[in-house]
């Protein structure tokens, strides 16, 4: 017991609970278990069953605790609808609805796993999108590497996501972000 407090409390308590958190999802992958993020896409496809997964969870990236990007071949107005009815199964809470931005979007948090799945709607999908990830995937494929880089740096985000500047993109990130990373 007291070999656990002393873990607990040491320096090096963020990498054991950085490296629980990542071998967790490939024990679950290897005894055959989905997991969190796995549930929730399979609640989404049961509103939608042509929505299409994106982003870092189609590419396998996603931290546990990242959200799950939607393409939905649904309008966000009849996702809302379904969200909101008393009729269907209330897996999902409306967390914001972004409607004039550029690309408009549902932000959802799935009830039981309480990760948040973005969707924005078939039409509104930048062309390049789904080639965007393409490339990205056979990136990360050719060179395993590069995914575990990738893994560390946003590990390393969401860790001090709170002590960074506003998210603006990568220009903001190039000229805010980097004094910071450097402590200047």
């Amino acid at each position: 017991m007291m070999h656990m407090l002393c873990i607990e409390s040491g320096p090096d308590f963020g990498i054991i609970q950085l490296f629980m958190s990542r071998l967790r999802p490939a024990l679950l992958r290897a005894t055959g278990h989905k997991g969190p993020w796995e549930d929730a896409w399979a609640d989404f496809r049961r509103l939608d069953a042509k929505a299409e997964l994106h982003g870092s969870r189609r590419v396998g990236i996603g931290c546990s605790d990242s959200d799950v990007d939607v393409v939905s071949s649904m309008t966000l107005e009849e996702i809302v609808e379904i969200t909101r009815s008393r009729a269907s199964p209330r897996a999902f809470e409306i967390d914001e609805h972004v409607r004039w931005a550029r690309v408009p979007r549902l932000l959802l948090r799935h009830r039981p796993t309480d990760i948040q799945v973005d969707i924005i709607c078939q039409n509104q999908l930048d062309s390049q999108s789904n080639k965007r990830d393409e490339v990205v995937l056979v990136l990360l494929n050719a060179c395993p590497l590069a995914r575990d880089l990738v893994m560390q740096i946003g590990d390393w985000a969401h860790a001090y996501a709170a002590a960074m500047p506003p998210k603006e993109g990568l220009l903001s990130m190039a000229i805010h972000g980097y004094p910071w990373l450097h402590g200047y």
